[in-house]
C-alpha cells in the first residue's frame, strides 16, 4: 500500500522503514519529496529515518513546501488554499 521509489528500495534494503500519509484538500497535488515525484495525493510512503523536503503542487493553488523528520511526523495534511496559501495540520 505504500510507494518506494525504485532508487530509495536499493539503499533501504537493511533499514526500517516508517509509514508515512501525506494528504492534501482538495485532493490531487502532485507530491514531491526530495524532488523526487511520489504520486497524487493522498498517497502513503514508506522511508528510512532522515529529514525530507515535501512539496506539494497544485494547479489551483500553487506550490506547498515543508520540511518533515522520519520517525516522527506519520501523517501530514495540508490545506491549500487558491488564493495561494496553505496550512498544515
Amino acid at each position: 500500500w505504500a510507494i518506494v521509489p525504485p532508487a530509495m528500495a536499493a539503499a533501504t534494503v537493511n533499514t526500517t522503514l516508517y509509514n508515512v500519509t501525506i494528504t492534501s484538500e482538495p485532493t490531487g497535488a502532485s507530491a514531491f519529496i526530495n524532488g523526487e515525484f511520489y504520486g497524487i495525493t493522498p498517497i502513503h510512503v514508506q522511508l528510512p529515518p532522515g529529514t525530507y523536503l515535501l512539496e506539494l503542487i497544485s494547479k489551483d493553488s500553487g506550490k506547498w513546501t515543508t520540511s518533515f523528520t522520519v520517525p516522527g511526523t506519520q501523517i501530514i495534511k495540508v490545506t491549500l488554499k487558491s488564493e495561494g496559501g496553505s496550512s498544515s495540520t
